[in-house]
């Protein structure tokens, strides 16, 4: 069993083991805390997969569960209204529980309707897809969807603990099991380049997902989520490098309506946009980009431009949160485990850099 934990409120204690669904039981007891009732928040399919693993273990405390439709278009307002009316319905107490069971838009949504129903009730993380196993669930951040904005509405609420069996990834298709790679090769640029040499020498075996080497890269991206989460819990200065790739992302996501590509593909497209723009400014040379590039597709990701006008992305990109009023702010990689903080950006560098990207998208794609 590998245990990550500390004493700091910002460190979520994190079991990473096989068949870890098995110690919830074990888990809710060292909270030393007696809940009225649990709900169950996941998706219909992740539910009949691991929903009876999940109402054994808690079978001493009253239980349900809500139900929600898959995908980022459920991540609303509406959605959480939904859960909270239900919540009330069912008389959700203050010292309830809440269970999020599934990926990234349930441990997202989930901790959302936790921070704000009554004021904050306890919540706890069990991942159920690599995405959601290496960043999604870790670090406090929740947030809903509105309108042709990501993530705008949501609040820092810390999970009590987090479940994480590396098995719940072979029921992912590999599509959805790739997506969560985009997240991986970021921690490798960003922080680790033994994590993306890893990744790298061993891409084959890890989209047969292999036991040894799931573990190590989930063991990997949690450890350096939780220590950047320490130094900034509130995302206030070096947090801010998860969001490589993530500005440009972001803004595909939302243009393309959630429909074309998954999460996971547009940080792929959008860490390949972030390489150009670095490039353009002379800060890495077109080696970095054909290596990440070369790495995103090994893994089963794009990261060729969708068809769409250059200036409809970067138009978009003015809502990141990361920004400064009208100011653009980049994450921009300058070597493999290395990167850097650009605010005040200029939309001009990026058009360049973007238009270089799409010459080069049509010969190489």
């Amino acid at each position: 069993m590998t245990m990550l934990s500390s004493q700091n409120t910002f460190k979520t204690p994190t079991v990473i083991q096989s068949d870890s669904l098995k110690l919830l039981k074990t888990s809710l007891e060292q909270l030393k805390s007696s809940y009225t009732q649990c709900v169950i928040i996941s998706t219909p399919t992740v539910f009949q997969l691991f929903g009876n693993t999940i109402k054994k273990q808690i079978e001493n405390i009253p239980s349900s569960e809500i139900l929600i439709q898959p995908g980022e278009e459920a991540k609303t307002l509406s959605t959480a209204t939904l859960c909270w009316e239900q919540m009330a319905e069912r008389r959700v107490d203050r010292h309830s529980l809440l269970i999020a069971l599934g990926g990234g838009v349930i441990t997202d949504l989930t901790g959302f309707v936790a921070g704000c129903y009554m004021r904050g009730i306890d919540y706890i993380s069990i991942p159920t897809t690599l995405m959601a196993m290496v960043d999604a669930s870790i670090g406090g951040k929740t947030a809903v969807n509105f309108p042709n904005h990501k993530n705008l509405i949501g609040l820092f609420n810390f999970p009590k603990f987090i479940l994480i069996d590396p098995k719940c990834l072979h029921s992912l298709s590999q599509r959805e099991f790739s997506a969560g790679l985009a997240e991986v090769i970021k921690y490798g640029v960003i922080d680790r380049p033994n994590l993306f040499e890893l990744l790298e020498h061993n891409a084959e075996a890890i989209l047969e997902k292999k036991p040894v080497l799931l573990d190590e890269i989930i063991k990997q991206c949690c450890e350096i989520k939780n220590d950047i989460v320490q130094k900034d819990a509130f995302d206030k200065s070096v947090r801010a490098t998860f969001n490589y790739g993530h500005t440009f992302g972001h803004a595909i996501e939302t243009l393309t309506s959630y429909q074309q590509y998954t999460h996971g593909e547009t940080v792929a497209i959008g860490m390949s946009c972030a390489a150009y723009v670095s490039h353009e400014l002379n800060k890495i040379d077109f080696t970095f980009i054909e290596r990440q590039d070369n790495l995103c597709r090994k893994l089963g990701l794009p990261t060729k431009l969708p068809s769409m006008p250059i200036e409809q992305i970067i138009e978009k990109m003015h809502s990141d949160k990361k920004n400064r009023g009208d100011q653009i702010t980049l994450i921009l990689p300058e070597k493999i485990g290395k990167v850097i903080v650009a605010p005040n950006f200029s939309p001009n560098v990026i058009h360049r850099a973007l238009l270089n990207k799409q010459k080069h998208d049509s010969i190489t794609n």
